[in-house]
């Protein structure tokens, strides 16, 4: 009975250890692959990210600790590359060997003309670059750009960038903002390549300006280009809706008196009317009188 009991356990830890082996080799060799992708596309010395870029890169993360490893070619048997002990460390050279590598964190980034993307698994990294996904993705938003290029700009007054300051300050008490990070948040980052954009962005430079003048918002933190609310913005825009408010309720109560008005009218027609075509009215016929000849 114990023989048997054990045949079970010793065959799940045996199919456990090569299920693990499997998983090993089959992480090991996604690595080794993503190398040798990243090898058709090499990674500068020195790279902007402007849209002449197109590259891949590598880098392997210690797990539990600060270590990093910058890929720079597959040699037999693993990966050669700059190892970092820490952020301010210098790099050294390092061969981690191919059994090693699903030890580490992967992270794939791929630069391809101006846009930039990041894979946390190998998988991805080979997938995305197999089928062109970046080659799909500059086609898609180059069609949605051209469609976003086609709307209006529809600018705020200076009440309605207040109230957005109200809002976000009471969400979080340290909010400022820039200009191009205001544009971002009323029309979303594609208003960045919008034709008009120029032309908004010195608008709302002087919208913000004037707020600032009129003691509305501040402008000292950030080296004077972030602007936050100030406190004599609530008691302006609290004013300007209280006389928001007495407008409406005079446009209200001048509807109401207008349509009393209208109604009066309507009452004192259908008087006139009914006088007009009662009997003994002014609307009684009479028969003529024809004046016979003298004999």
């Amino acid at each position: 009975m114990q023989f048997i009991s054990a045949t079970p356990n010793y065959r799940t830890e045996l199919t456990a250890e090569g299920t693990f082996f499997m998983t090993k080799w089959i992480q090991a060799t996604a690595y080794m692959i993503s190398g040798r992708l990243a090898q058709r596309r090499p990674m500068p010395d020195r790279f902007t990210v402007d849209e002449t870029n197109d590259f891949l890169g590598i880098r392997l993360l210690e797990r539990g600790g600060n270590g990093r490893f910058i890929f720079s070619k597959i040699e037999k048997g693993g990966m050669k590359g700059r190892w970092y002990a820490g952020n301010n460390a210098d790099p050294v050279e390092r061969f981690i060997p191919k059994e090693d590598l699903p030890s580490y964190d992967f992270q794939g980034e791929e630069f391809y003309h101006g846009y930039s993307g990041r894979a946390e698994n190998p998988y991805s990294f080979i997938f995305g670059n197999t089928v062109g996904l970046s080659w799909y993705y500059e086609k898609w938003d180059t069609w949605t750009q051209g469609r976003f290029n086609k709307r209006e700009l529809t600018r705020q007054d200076r009440m309605q960038v207040l109230r957005l300051f109200v809002s976000k300050t009471s969400e979080d008490t340290d909010f400022e903002v820039s200009i191009l990070g205001l544009m971002e948040i009323l029309y979303t980052r594609r208003s960045f390549r919008h034709p008009h954009q120029e032309t908004t962005n010195n608008y709302y430079e002087l919208l913000l300006r004037s707020l600032v003048d009129s003691g509305d918002l501040s402008n000292h933190g950030n080296n004077g280009v972030a602007y936050a609310l100030a406190p004599q913005g609530l008691t302006t825009l609290a004013s300007y809706e209280l006389e928001e408010r007495r407008h409406h309720d005079n446009l209200k109560q001048q509807g109401r008196i207008g349509k009393l008005t209208g109604v009066l009218i309507l009452i004192g027609l259908l008087q006139a009317w009914a006088t007009y075509y009662a009997p003994g009215g002014a609307a009684v016929t009479t028969t003529p009188v024809v004046a016979s000849p003298a004999p």
